[in-house]
């Protein structure tokens, strides 16, 4: 029987504000910026330069910022990997409540974790992936400069024979957590970003 796909949540010391300008990372790649795409994602998330080669990550980002979601999209990137062994994939979705309630607080996330892992349970999930669910504390300075989290959520494949492979494993592993956090709801009390701009 296929083992099932690794999850684990940990937090981050670090912390950021949202939004966030375009910068060079260490290293070279370049950050082109937060987009506010909450209640208006359609054409705006064609423009995001870390999606444009990835149709899954484009339709997360689009789906997970309708105005029905509990969700806001703060980031994501992706990166195709090949090396002597094989190819594989790593990438993340970063993500935050648009409650500063719930964003506030911390066991709002774990709640969100625990439902999804329900969600691969239920699904006999058992692609060779793992979820890295990482908090990390930041200032929502669009809602009145309120602190709070977000998580990225962090995917990588396993290491395959064909990068066709791998970038389907990761594709469906993207698609369950968008599936996810588009169906579960918590409501909270104090809106970050409008949902019908």
């Amino acid at each position: 029987m296929p083992e099932p796909a690794q999850l684990r949540l940990t937090i981050d010391p670090g912390f950021k504000t949202i939004p966030y300008t375009p910068a060079v990372r260490d290293g070279g790649s370049v950050c082109h910026g937060f987009k506010p795409l909450k209640g208006r994602p359609g054409a705006e998330a064609e423009a995001i330069e870390e999606a444009r080669d990835a149709d899954c990550l484009k339709r997360a980002l689009v789906d997970i910022n309708k105005a029905e979601t509990s969700f806001f999209t703060v980031g994501c990137e992706k990166s195709w990997n090949t090396e002597a062994s094989g190819f594989w994939v790593k990438g993340y979705i970063e993500f935050a409540f648009n409650f500063s309630d719930l964003a506030a607080d911390a066991t709002s996330y774990f709640v969100a974790f625990f439902h999804f892992n329900r969600l691969l349970e239920q699904r006999s999930y058992t692609a060779p992936v793992s979820f890295h669910w990482e908090l990390q504390g930041a200032c929502f300075l669009d809602a009145n400069r309120s602190s709070g989290f977000t998580a990225a959520v962090w995917i990588e494949t396993g290491v395959g024979p064909s990068a066709e492979l791998v970038r389907q494993v990761w594709c469906g592993a993207v698609d369950i957590l968008r599936d996810h956090l588009c169906d579960f709801q918590l409501k909270g009390t104090a809106p970050i970003y409008s949902s019908d701009r």
